[in-house]
């Protein structure tokens, strides 16, 4: 039996074939802070064993909570994070077991979904829920321990909420250098993969962040919700300081840079690219890594900038395009053009032709027909991209897209019942539904547009160009599953009751 002061959970998230498992780097961060005030930490990534929220998933991760929480004792709180709506079931089917196996330890949860102010209710009433933290949790999760030990519930603490009624403001870490590296010793660091779309790496892989916030307003995404347009961002030496605790002490030379813009078109962009691929050959080394980055800034790169980053290992770069027209993308409030797309693709291809380009879309919207989803097909081939991922519009609470969905005549957590109820529906996701493109037809073409983006000759020469060997000896099987396994079961899991049903 192992005693912690806190334990630490990762709820797991529906999974398709080709997807990846990456460290929940924000549990990480809570437990570095909380081991700089003493306080001795566990971390439970329940997505490394379980994916799946279908009925055979969720008995699954439900025994696989028996096995573990007998083993281990929380003495002040659990923490569950980070809480997102797509994984309500099994959060929910995790609070029970929380609550069964420490009925008198406190729960606390934080995360986008536990940050949204109209959603409070459903963590005190549906999850068992002693206390939420919204926004950032580094600075108030330590204070809150230190409120449970003492028996001073209720205590005023920013970010804070300890019932249904209480809003708190968002809690806000203004200085990030001052938090300690993720406490990446608490994971299991080499059960972590990238997903096939991602994998340019020949190791051990970890998220790593440069800053917290985005400046854009897109009308889709929490991101504006939690910091406004505030971006902080960590010095170079701090960030490149834990990239070496990583290569030297984890043997983690992947590195996924998950900053929602890791750099930002402006007037100096070419020589900060410049002065970080720099720094990083000489303060890191050999490494590999990608990172996300919008269109604009890619377009603004010159020669120089997208050869220094290759040559400090950058392999990949991924862009939301989202749609394939300007008045699909005017109604996401992106703030680009298709003509700013079309330049990024072709500034990359002409300039350094082996950096990898991933682009995501999103498919349905206001006012969206089937044809404007051909078109968004039709563009995503026609860029020359290495991957293309299509997701029908998910929208989360908190965004003006749920608003406008749901019915302003029930509560905003009215979904949360439903969802629990919905059976068929395990991938947990809130989609855009009209009269014109309703859930059923909104899959269909979804499923369409990976058939049509992958099957096809130019893209399986260009990813047999770009993909090591032992990539590709199991690639083909699971692109040809991608069409079907977001909204479907997994490949495992289909093969699993096939068994069954045998």
């Amino acid at each position: 039996m192992e005693f912690v002061d806190v334990l630490l959970v990762h709820p797991p998230y529906h999974r398709r074939a080709g997807s990846g498992i990456i460290p929940p780097i924000g549990l990480a961060y809570i437990a570095s802070s909380l081991e700089a005030k003493g306080f001795s930490v566990a971390i439970l990534d329940c997505a490394l064993d379980c994916g799946s929220q279908s009925p055979v998933g969720l008995e699954k991760f439900q025994q696989y909570l028996n096995e573990k929480l007998e083993n281990i004792t929380p003495l002040k709180c659990v923490g569950v994070g980070p809480t997102t709506t797509p994984a309500l079931k099994s959060i929910y089917v995790l609070a029970k077991a929380l609550k069964k196996q420490y009925p008198k330890i406190p729960i606390v949860y934080g995360g986008p979904f536990a940050s949204m102010p109209s959603q409070t209710p459903i963590f005190f009433d549906l999850l068992e829920a002693t206390a939420i933290i919204r926004g950032d949790g580094e600075e108030a999760f330590p204070l809150l321990v230190n409120a449970l030990h003492a028996g001073n519930t209720g205590t005023s603490i920013p970010g804070v909420s300890w019932h249904r009624e209480e809003v708190a403001s968002i809690a806000v870490v203004k200085d990030v250098d001052r938090i300690p590296f993720p406490a990446r010793h608490l994971l299991e660091n080499h059960r972590y993969r990238p997903s096939l779309r991602r994998n340019v790496f020949d190791g051990f892989i970890t998220p790593i962040y440069s800053s917290r916030g985005c400046p854009y307003h897109c009308n889709f995404c929490v991101s504006p919700m939690l910091r406004g347009n505030q971006v902080a961002r960590r010095s170079l030496d701090g960030l490149f300081a834990e990239m070496r605790e990583c290569v030297e002490r984890f043997q983690i030379t992947g590195f996924i840079f998950y900053d929602d813009c890791l750099f930002v078109k402006s007037i100096t962009l070419n020589q900060e690219v410049q002065k970080f691929c720099n720094l990083l050959i000489a303060e890191v080394g050999e490494i590999k890594w990608e990172m996300e980055l919008r269109c604009d800034a890619v377009a603004a790169l010159d020669s120089q900038s997208l050869h220094s980053l290759y040559n400090s290992g950058c392999r990949q770069i991924n862009m939301g395009i989202e749609k394939g027209s300007d008045r699909q993308l005017k109604s996401l409030n992106k703030h680009l053009t298709t003509a700013i797309v079309i330049a990024a693709c072709e500034n990359v291809k002409s300039k350094v032709p082996d950096m990898r380009l991933a682009g995501t879309f999103i498919l349905g919207g206001p006012d969206e027909r089937a044809s404007d989803i051909e078109t968004t097909m039709a563009f995503a081939k026609y860029l020359n991209l290495d991957f293309a991922h299509f997701y029908p519009l998910e929208i989360y609470p908190g965004t003006p897209f749920f608003d406008r969905v749901c019915d302003r005549g029930e509560p905003p957590t009215a979904w949360a019942e439903r969802m629990l109820k919905d059976s068929k529906n395990y991938w947990g996701e809130i989609l855009y539904e009209t009269k014109e493109l309703p859930s059923d037809r909104l899959l269909e073409l979804t499923h369409q547009a990976y058939n049509e983006f992958y099957n096809r000759t130019e893209w399986l020469d260009r990813f047999a160009d770009t993909t090591s060997l032992e990539v590709r000896s199991t690639a083909k099987a699971v692109v040809e599953r991608w069409c079907q396994d977001r909204f479907h079961l997994s490949f495992d899991e289909a093969q699993n009751i096939a068994a069954v049903e045998n």
